[in-house]
């Protein structure tokens, strides 16, 4: 079962603000770069992430994106916080109605894509008197219309975002922008195919997902309602396409896809990766695909996680040698800054301050490393008594999740007055999480774990909504249970992903 939480991702409107991108000099970053390796031990010591940061220094130049915010109405905001509370009273017992059990989620996606498809069909009635059969080419133009009015292009590759080493033209560095949806799913540009002279690049938009393995996109054979308001692949205009004899079948937690396997180089600004396997997706059954701001979803997980048995992007960047260091980051900001990215190879010492902790993964299926612990306001909590607990790192889910038992537990003791006031009362939460060498505690504070609107109460400083970031995930053995650590908990650290000592880094990110 794939551990996306990306119901919630999906519940709001997209925000998009103008991004100011971080920019130091070349050879001041070059010559950090260079020491990375001897500053970072694969021998980490143990260590408590401390919560203090140093002032965040002024870029040397800026860029600015030409983007605009596209404001959600109270009724979205309203919505999404009034089931995340219904599902946090569910597991208090007070109420009989989770909003995110699957029959729920199924019946929002059945009477949403009836309604959905009755006003597009009343609008085609009422712009064209044209023929019954007719009606469905017609609704695909105007979807198809409308997403290129609203979808906002997202900045090209810039070479300023990459370091190239001079002889072996391997990079080193690359930045890859991400824009963030929502403070809650992060999405970044790639490329897919050879374009075929006089046809457009076909890029798309995509999670970088560190909770599965698998590469899909939609497909121009698509014809389900969330294909055609998202942009889709369509192989004629490419020269390097091929299709595998291969269908595909993947079970979400809110939906299912299904489609077939073809092959096409696919390009992230300076990485060109060849001969990718992916998915075409021919359907889409899902509240996350309808309402999500992404085009497909691109896997950074292991390859033994990889549903339909193919090389994963990650492991055929690795076997053609396109990074110096087979590593991968995310920095993660919060709205209004726009300065989110993954970063493919080296990490960028210039987006964390202190040191960096590795820990070792405990399996190499998902990012899985070993929690000892979970500390309410400095006090054991005792979650895994029978030995270390598996918690996963996802940047594929938005909120912290764990067994419905414990998450109860933990929205019991954090309170949230209805008026959303002051949080500096409410308890630090403290992961405990360890390797062979030693045992390290990640803090993580209410300004990170409670999930707030953007609209304020009635003109007061404190936001109209507020809840506590948790979301119980009861994932069965042999895979669970298990806990995860989603962009919340990445928005505090930037984290490093080492494929080639199987690790994960953490270091406090550096903020404005």
């Amino acid at each position: 079962m794939r551990l996306h939480t990306l119901l919630f991702v999906c519940l709001c409107l997209l925000f998009v603000l103008p991004s100011e991108e971080v920019s130091h000099p070349r050879a001041a970053l070059q010559s950090r770069l260079k020491n990375f390796d001897k500053a970072t031990s694969p021998t980490p010591k143990v260590v408590t992430a401390s919560t203090s940061s140093k002032n965040y220094e002024a870029p040397a130049k800026s860029l600015r994106v030409p983007l605009h915010r596209k404001p959600r109405t109270p009724k979205q905001e309203k919505d999404y916080f009034t089931k995340l509370h219904s599902h946090h009273s569910f597991l208090k017992g007070e109420s009989s109605h989770d909003p995110f059990s699957p029959e729920k989620v199924y019946e929002f996606f059945r009477k949403n894509r009836q309604e959905q498809q009755s006003k597009v069909a009343l609008e085609v009635h009422a712009k064209s008197k044209i023929q019954t059969e007719q009606k469905s080419g017609v609704m695909n133009y105007l979807i198809e219309q409308h997403m290129q009015q609203e979808t906002q292009r997202l900045q090209h590759y810039d070479p300023a975002d990459a370091l190239i080493d001079e002889n072996s033209h391997v990079v080193r560095m690359y930045k890859l922008h991400l824009t963030d949806v929502n403070n809650s799913q992060y999405v970044g540009r790639i490329a897919v195919g050879s374009p075929k002279p006089g046809t457009p690049i076909q890029e798309f938009d995509v999670i970088f997902d560190t909770g599965s393995s698998n590469l899909w996109i939609n497909s121009d054979e698509c014809k389900s309602q969330a294909c055609l308001i998202h942009r889709r692949f369509r192989p004629s205009q490419s020269n390097t396409y091929k299709q595998l004899d291969v269908d595909m079948s993947v079970q979400f937690g809110t939906g299912n896809i299904d489609g077939f396997l073809a092959q096409d180089t696919f390009t992230l600004g300076p990485v060109v990766v060849q001969q990718q396997t992916f998915g075409q997706i021919t359907n889409e059954v899902g509240e996350v695909f309808l309402t999500g701001k992404f085009d497909g979803i691109l896997g950074l997980s292991f390859p033994a996680l990889s549903a339909a048995g193919y090389t994963p992007v990650f492991d055929n960047v690795m076997k053609q040698h396109l990074l110096a260091n087979n590593m991968f980051s995310f920095y993660y900001t919060k709205l209004p800054v726009q300065n989110s990215a993954i970063l493919l190879g080296n990490p960028n010492p210039d987006l964390y301050t202190g040191a960096m902790t590795f820990i070792e993964v405990s399996k190499a299926f998902y990012w899985e490393l070993a929690l000892y612990d979970i500390k309410v306001g400095g006090v054991p909590q005792n979650v895994c008594p029978n030995g270390p607990c598996k918690v996963v790192v996802d940047t594929g889910t938005s909120l912290l999740t764990g067994p419905s038992d414990q998450i109860k537990k933990l929205i019991n003791t954090v309170h949230i007055d209805e008026h959303c006031g002051d949080y500096s009362r409410l308890p630090t939460l403290t992961y405990v999480i360890g390797d062979r060498h030693g045992k390290y505690e990640f803090p993580v504070e209410p300004d990170f774990y409670v999930v707030q609107s953007d609209d304020d109460d009635g003109g007061s400083s404190s936001p109209r909504y507020c809840r506590p970031g948790f979301m119980a995930l009861d994932v069965p053995a042999p895979r669970g249970p298990l806990y995860i650590l989603g962009d919340i908990f990445m928005r505090k650290y930037y984290t490093v992903f080492d494929r080639d000592a199987n690790r994960i880094g953490f270091a406090l990110s550096k903020h404005q």
